[in-house]
């Protein structure tokens, strides 16, 4: 039901949205959903029900200043994750891209291009730059080199596209060239590209290509080598190997990622194996040797099987909730300074509680975004919404708070996720929700997340005509915070709900630039960072839970582990974590690169359960080590980097 569910959303995404849309007539697509917190009575279409009164976008980001990059009457700029529209160069330079529907009929439809001077304060293009020479492009995305030259990636054209990038042919002009990836036969697409850039300029792209009637997807990769001439200017792009399957299966979500300081590159998409009850998971392969060759396929997640019985079998709702949760169709990937992997992602879960803490099985009522790190190797909650709601409607594709984009400041090291939340009471005429743009902050790496700040605060009315509404979406953040300043860009659609699935009317909608002051998001107070993404509570933060270094957890784990140490590299000591899923003899040592034993921090009996214990090297010198686990025929080791 799910894959037929996502299947159609799709079909529906690339006949009817990437169309070229006529008159839409008065019907409506609406799928239950909506509203904040547990026990809200709706007494009719969006009625008003008793609430302080919105906030001035000031009273949010006093420091915030907004500009219009440019319009569209095209309002549906990715189909699952946010995308990539913004992007800063090392100048200071802010580069935007975004699909441009030139009509109210989006019969002409192109990517557009613009720039914003942070000297002379102004856009270098008048409503934007025409990207592609194509009959029509869109889904576009964007990263930039070194130089300042900028390389937009979209699909085209809009009907039956397959991936693209372009070229800049100086840095900063707007005068592209581009270049498709040749397609592989009896493959649809690739279309949705995602573009990353490495240290050495290489173009890293991934998209997803289907066959037949969308019934099978695969991700794929692709690696491009700008060409430029001997005077600088931009020429061309070589695809080499062309599009490189990476995985069957998944949506239109996958991204990507690259490192600044080393060949490294990420790649993370959602995957469903097609059954009602299957788990949705989020999945991640990483190449070392930029692109060349990949590791395996990476499980982040490992969802159990969806127990929709648990509740009414008078379950735990804490387990039963982890159990019937899903990844969505969105999420963000980024590589930190250390070089570690981050992921945000959606999910929701099939029961709802009401405000007496009864357990109602109903369908996308609870929502929230997830964080996970290749160092702490944990799941931390981002942020979540409850929502039901039976007369209002989310529409195609959505949750209550949904698609992540991840950004660091490279001077903090602090991490910060933008995302749309949908509000419980402002709506459109035709019942759809309106939704705010919102960003939060991590100090520690993604372990605790700050309460989120709503940046944009836009009251769009009840039961608001097309045309007034005030309905942010497609909210994307530049991947790194430059001079304290957060650089968003989001759509301000003016109907809500997607028009393109004829969900309310085509309307014509400005992209908006907001520059944030990093003091303008706090950074307390924080969340309460437990929260059980699984019913096994595996990947659960039990050190930040009242559980000290050593205590085991509740509830024993489904598969060995040995998870990397923390911190890692570490001055003096440092924490290791592994899990038992059964009671028996285990051991855990260190050894130097020699191979020599250096510390035997577990040699015994233990029972099932997440350990974790202290290794001291302050006796040790700087270098390289070996944390091994051996427990039964299992056995494990994670390097251990000891910096004095």
């Amino acid at each position: 039901m799910l894959r037929k569910f996502i299947i159609a959303s799709v079909l529906l995404s690339l006949v009817v949205g990437s169309a070229l849309c006529g008159d839409k007539g008065t019907d409506r697509v609406k799928a239950p959903v909506i509203s904040t917190g547990p026990g809200y009575a709706h007494p009719g279409i969006c009625d008003t029900p008793i609430r302080a009164p919105r906030r001035s976008l000031d009273e949010y980001t006093p420091g915030s200043v907004l500009d219009t990059v440019g319009t569209t009457w095209y309002d549906w700029m990715a189909p699952g994750s946010a995308g990539k529209t913004i992007t800063v160069d090392h100048d200071g330079y802010v580069h935007f891209v975004w699909t441009n529907g030139l009509n109210s009929g989006n019969s002409v439809v192109h990517v557009s291009y613009n720039i914003w001077d942070p000297t002379a304060q102004a856009f270098g293009f008048s409503g934007g730059a025409q990207v592609d020479a194509a009959v029509s492009a869109e889904m576009v995305t964007i990263d930039v080199n070194n130089d300042g030259f900028a390389f937009p990636a979209f699909h085209q054209p809009v009907m039956n596209g397959h991936a693209a990038a372009a070229i800049d042919f100086l840095p900063r002009a707007g005068t592209f060239a581009t270049r498709e990836v040749p397609p592989p036969p009896n493959i649809n697409g690739p279309g949705f590209p995602k573009i990353a850039i490495d240290i050495d300029g290489n173009l890293h792209m991934v998209s997803t290509g289907w066959i037949g009637n969308y019934a099978a997807f695969t991700q794929y990769y692709s690696k491009g080598i700008p060409h430029f001439d001997a005077d600088g200017f931009g020429l061309d792009i070589d695809w080499g190997a062309g599009y490189v399957p990476l995985a069957d299966g998944g949506w239109t979500n996958i991204d990507i990622a690259t490192s600044r300081h080393s060949n490294r590159v990420a790649a993370a998409w959602t995957y469903f194996a097609g059954g009602m009850e299957d788990p949705v998971d989020v999945m991640l392969r990483v190449s070392e040797d930029g692109g060349q060759n990949w590791g395996n396929t990476i499980n982040v997640t490992s969802l159990a099987v969806i127990d929709t019985n648990c509740v009414s079998n008078g379950g735990d709702p804490n387990v039963c909730n982890g159990d019937t949760m899903i990844a969505w169709l969105d999420l963000s990937i980024l590589i930190d300074d250390q070089d570690n992997v981050h992921i945000a992602w959606t999910a929701y879960a099939w029961y709802y509680w009401d405000a007496d803490g009864n357990p109602i099985m109903q369908g996308y009522v609870f929502s929230n975004i997830w964080h996970w790190d290749e160092q702490h190797q944990e799941y931390n909650i981002v942020h979540e919404a409850w929502t039901y709601n039976p007369n209002a409607w989310l529409g195609t594709n959505n949750v209550m708070c949904q698609r992540p984009s991840l950004a660091i400041d490279t001077t903090t090291g602090y991490l910060y996720c933008s995302f749309q939340k949908f509000d419980s009471v402002q709506c459109s005429e035709d019942a759809y929700a309106q939704a705010d743009a919102w960003v939060t902050v991590s100090t520690d790496g993604g372990r605790r997340w700050a309460e989120a700040t709503n940046i944009t605060g836009t009251d769009g009315g009840i039961n608001t005509p097309a045309g007034q509404c005030r309905y942010e979406r497609d909210i994307s953040l530049a991947k790194f915070i430059t001079d304290d300043t957060i650089h968003v860009m989001y759509m301000v659609d003016r109907d809500a709900g997607a028009s393109i699935f004829q969900e309310g009317l085509t309307t014509l909608n400005p992209m908006i630039y907001q520059r944030i002051p990093v003091a303008d998001i706090p950074t307390t107070p924080l969340i309460n960072p437990c929260r059980n993404l699984r019913g096994d509570s595996t990947g659960f933060p039990y050190d930040l839970c009242g559980a000290g270094v050593g205590d085991e957890s509740p509830v024993s784990p489904f598969g060995f582990s040995l998870y990397q140490n923390y911190p890692n590299p570490f001055n003096a000591t440092t924490t290791i974590a592994y899990d038992l899923p059964n009671t028996g003899p285990v051991s855990l040592l260190v050894y130097d690169v020699l191979g020599r034993e250096i510390a035997v921090l577990k040699d015994g009996f233990a029972e099932a359960g997440v350990h974790r214990v202290t290794f001291d090297g302050s006796h040790l010198a700087s270098g390289i080590y070996f944390a091994r686990l051996d427990a039964g025929s299992f056995s494990q080791t994670k390097k251990v980097i000891l910096l004095k």
